[in-house]
Formats: structure tokens, sequence, C-alpha cells
């Protein structure tokens, strides 16, 4: 499900996607990385976290 919630919301598939990171315009505010969405660090710290936390 999350997984399923991340394509939803960035638009990739976060296994598959073979790009670093994307951009997405609706995430753009300001900044110098703004509307950037890193993809290895949803892979490999992010995704693992909230799947630690919901576990409890």
């Amino acid at each position: 499900m999350l997984l399923d919630a991340f394509r939803a919301v960035v638009g990739v598939d976060l296994t598959t996607a073979p790009e670093e990171a994307v951009y997405r315009e609706e995430f753009a505010h300001g900044g110098m990385s703004s509307g950037s969405v890193h993809l290895p660090t949803w892979r490999e710290r992010l995704v693992p976290l909230l799947v630690r936390r919901a576990r409890g």
C-alpha cells in the first residue's frame, strides 16, 4: 500500500524507476532542491523507516 501511495503522489514506481531523482512542479516551493524527489533516499531510508514505525 505504501508503494502504491508513493506512485499515486509522486507519479513513478519506486521499485522500477531508473532515475535517481524526479522533479514535480507541485512540490516546488522555493529553495535549491525544491520539487525534487530523491528516489534512493525513499527506497533505502524513508520507506523502511515508515514500515518499521508502522509495525510498532
